[in-house]
């Protein structure tokens, strides 16, 4: 969206465009509010959450390039029995966020508005609040485990900590009553809006120990030469039946050139608009999630069912077998600087130390849920 122009126009013309796209299939329609994001205004999408007739959660682009007058549409797809079940919704990690951080659209059947009204309350509930923070220490302690497998490539290890420091911000805020829908691609954005007694100095601890004082415009040459050697070799599979669903989206979404080429714009307003450290962590995220691409072609080949995002085998090996050459350019977004185990080392201990943080302030509310695992790498040996 270009300055000047008219937001209400446009902000209409979009609503209208969802409708026309998938409202035939959609039993409810959610979308982000405020509908413009704020902090990235010209290179805004619409956030929807569409709930219909699928088994998972499957992410689609919709509208890109956008139709004039109107913003590109970013879909999760849902299934509708999961807005009706509001207890179990509630508990969903960052679905429940999404949820209420959202306008309800349409309502084919007349049930969402509420639904909708019924997750307000239940995401308030101390045993979902619970249960979601323990979700997000999940998340963390298996992005760190991941680094005892990864010692040989250090640039990974440092990016399973960005993933770990995702996780313990979303803890955080969660367990400081803030809604935080996008911390896993943002998650600095969340941290800096919580309180000052609760963020301290967490943004300067975390951008020194990941390494993110870098220029995001140097990253993005890198960043398109690795789509482009992984988009020629592993393009779309012929997927066997035993692949789930949301491999298959998220395959498709993230290979998809268009909408790397918005995520570049993105990335430029934000370092425009002076969050150059912002913009690092989010191209980093989305080096990783081409790097996923050709192990998950091989798993798709292989008939193996496999997470998208969560990889099945240690990384390094894995690239040297089948892509080797993006070694180089993946590390160079990744760390974009030389890295050694015990660097990887000490930024652990930092994002380590906010997690005590985020479990502290959990644990002052009454919000723990339990015992709750360390975070450390695997050892060989160790518990599975």
């Amino acid at each position: 969206m270009e300055p000047g122009q008219d937001c209400d126009a446009i902000v209409n013309r979009t609503r209208a465009r969802i409708i026309e796209m998938i409202g035939g299939e959609a039993a409810a329609i959610f979308v982000r509010e405020p509908f413009i994001d704020p902090r990235c205004p010209q290179t805004s999408d619409a956030d929807v959450l569409a709930f219909g007739d699928v088994d998972s959660l499957l992410p689609v682009r919709l509208n890109l390039p956008a139709t004039p007058g109107t913003l590109p549409i970013d879909v999760i797809w849902l299934p509708r029995a999961l807005l009706a079940d509001s207890q179990r919704f509630a508990a969903e990690g960052l679905l429940p966020h999404r949820l209420v951080t959202s306008a309800l659209l349409q309502d084919r059947n007349g049930e969402a508005e509420a639904a909708h009204r019924r997750v307000r309350v239940a995401i308030e509930q101390p045993q979902a609040r619970a249960a979601r923070i323990a979700g997000f220490m999940q998340m963390g302690f298996l992005a760190v485990r991941e680094i005892g497998v990864t010692w040989d490539f250090p640039a990974m290890a440092l990016f399973w900590l960005h993933t770990a420091f995702a996780a313990a911000t979303a803890a955080l805020c969660d367990a400081a009553g803030q809604l935080c829908p996008n911390v896993y691609t943002r998650p600095f954005d969340n941290l800096r809006s919580l309180p000052e007694p609760l963020r301290e100095n967490w943004d300067a601890r975390i951008t020194g120990a990941l390494r993110l004082n870098v220029d995001p415009e140097s990253l993005i040459p890198v960043l398109r030469e690795l789509h482009g050697t992984i988009a020629r070799r592993f393009p779309e599979p012929s997927w066997p039946a035993a692949i789930r669903g949301t491999t298959r989206a998220e395959y498709v979404y993230f290979l998809d050139p268009a909408e790397l080429e918005w995520r570049i714009s993105v990335a430029r307003e934000m370092a425009a608009r002076g969050d150059a450290v912002q913009a690092a962590y989010y191209l980093r995220f989305w080096a990783y999630s081409l790097a996923r691409v050709p192990m998950v072609h091989q798993c798709a080949q292989q008939g193996r069912d496999v997470s998208f995002m969560r990889p099945e085998r240690a990384m390094a090996p894995a690239l040297q077998e089948l892509c080797v050459d993006i070694i180089d350019p993946l590390s160079a977004i990744l760390a974009a600087a030389t890295l050694t185990a015990d660097d990887v080392r000490d930024a652990l201990a930092v994002v380590t130390a906010l997690r005590v943080h985020a479990v502290d302030v959990a644990a002052g509310r009454g919000l723990m849920p339990g015992a709750l695992q360390p975070w450390i790498p695997f050892e060989k040996g160790g518990d599975p």
